[in-house]
């Protein structure tokens, strides 16, 4: 019976050439060359990974060594003194400042200060952040930040002399506030701070911020801020 080439062709043949059995298909091939790429990828992933995570875990201290193992142990004298206006506006730049004088006869090893309540816990159940700022902090201790929160650091001081940690804070929430600081000669307790009398080196200043935003300008004679009202100030009419 009279054929041509074309029908001797099998439509649902498989391109792949006639292997013996013991020979995968071109397919099997394809799959396995996947499989070795994906493997050798994912080894390059890993082994990326674990190199990133050990040069973290040295940048961060690793291998046991804390942050204030240099650090000598002791308790040692001092003297503060912490400024901050008790009367307050909203939205009105203040500024906390406190100063601390080493009365030991050693250098402190790393003086510290911890402040508490720039920022109040809300009470209301289902907040995503109960964490609300009554100051927001524009401006921390200058190089001063640490990984602890709320906690400050500056660094050694020598006997007799003083350095002073200073906040620039905008006030958000009017009403009566608190804040609480507390001195120490160490990040983490290795060293401890008393006052020169003995007692804890720890106070607070109680503060009224008013609801009423000031009204400032720039006086052009001294280039300084000045308050000339409040947002709350209303003005009538004489007639």
């Amino acid at each position: 019976m009279p054929s041509s080439r074309g029908s001797d062709v099998d439509p649902w043949a498989s391109p792949c050439p006639v292997r013996p059995p013991s020979t995968p298909s071109c397919g099997t091939f394809a799959a396995v060359r996947r499989s070795s790429i994906h493997a050798l990828t994912a080894r390059a992933a890993f082994g990326t990974a674990l190199l990133a995570s050990a040069v973290v875990i040295s940048a961060c201290g690793g291998g046991g060594e804390q942050q204030d193992a240099n650090e000598t142990s002791g308790t040692f004298k001092v003297d503060m003194t912490a400024t901050f206006p008790k009367k307050q506006s909203l939205a009105e730049n203040q500024t906390f400042s406190l100063r601390v004088v080493n009365r030991s006869t050693e250098t402190i090893p790393n003086l510290t200060a911890t402040v508490d309540g720039f920022y109040d816990r809300s009470t209301q159940v289902g907040e995503a952040d109960p964490q609300q700022a009554v100051w927001i902090v524009d401006h921390p201790p200058f190089g001063g930040v640490t990984a602890l929160v709320n906690t400050y650091a500056l660094g050694p001081l020598p006997k007799g002399q003083s350095k002073t940690f200073t906040w620039r804070v905008t006030p958000m929430q009017a009403g009566k506030h608190t804040v609480r600081y507390r001195v120490d000669a160490s990040l983490y307790g290795k060293s401890t701070a008393e006052l020169a009398d003995g007692g804890e080196p720890e106070g607070k200043i109680k503060v009224d911020i008013d609801g009423d935003a000031s009204l400032t300008a720039v006086d052009p004679k001294t280039g300084e801020v000045v308050v000339t009202g409040s947002v709350g100030d209303s003005s009538e009419d004489d007639n």
